[in-house]
């Protein structure tokens, strides 16, 4: 009788997961999204100096005295904004001057790098003032992307679309297998489909000078796309 009583309260305590293990038969993975087409309103360019010396504070010097100089040209001209990126000192070795002999390297030299980016939706202003930083700047990169503004505006309106979407889609996969509605299991909202910047072979700083100007490039689009993918169980 003992016996009995523990194999039937085993039951009982199996009895949920079974229920478990059986509600996610009906359970279906589905994906929608919605996307636009939009304007890149926004120029940018990233600047930067590099200098060699005897010493990491004299290379710094020059690099520092430029970047600063930069800073102040950029923050004179409305509706640019800017910000400084990465600053890297890193010293330069001597090298081995016959094979097989016992090196030991030396630092010779110190390289100091900084660069920094500008960026505005006035092109014609940004345009300008790229030139006269090439003064003693020069180009790393230069593109067109979408403003902050102009892309939350847009996801903002293709968040509801891709939601809809996947509503439908739901409905849909429910009537084809057989159901007539479905619940939401899990749901994951993503963004994504900018346009990458356009890349910019940098060149010496005497070669920018002597151009005097930016590279001539196209706005053109980028495309802004949200996805909603998930979990639906049939009902």
């Amino acid at each position: 009788m003992k016996q009995m009583t523990l194999l039937i309260a085993g039951l009982f305590l199996l009895s949920p997961a079974f229920a478990d293990e059986e509600s996610v038969y009906n359970r279906v993975s589905i994906s929608a999204e919605a996307s636009a087409e939009v304007e890149n309103d926004t120029l940018f360019a990233e600047l930067y100096i590099e200098h060699q010396a005897k010493t990491a504070a004299g290379a710094a010097e020059v690099v520092n005295a430029a970047i600063e100089w930069g800073l102040k040209q950029a923050q004179s001209v409305k509706g640019i904004k800017v910000r400084t990126l990465e600053y890297n000192t890193t010293p330069v070795y001597s090298k081995a001057r016959k094979a097989g002999e016992v090196y030991t390297p030396q630092i010779m030299e110190w390289r100091v790098n900084q660069a920094m980016r500008v960026e505005s939706t006035d092109a014609d202003a940004l345009s300008e003032l790229i030139t006269g930083l090439q003064e003693q700047l020069a180009i790393r990169q230069i593109g067109y992307e979408v403003s902050k503004a102009l892309r939350e505006a847009t996801e903002s309106v293709l968040i509801d679309e891709a939601i809809l979407a996947y509503q439908q889609r739901a409905q849909q996969v429910a009537k084809g297998f057989g159901h007539d509605n479905y619940k939401l299991v899990q749901v994951n909202i993503n963004s994504g489909g900018m346009r990458p910047p356009v890349p910019y072979q940098a060149r010496s700083m005497a070669m920018e000078a002597a151009a005097a100007s930016p590279v001539a490039i196209d706005a053109g689009t980028s495309t802004l796309k949200i996805t909603v993918n998930g979990t639906i169980e049939l009902q």
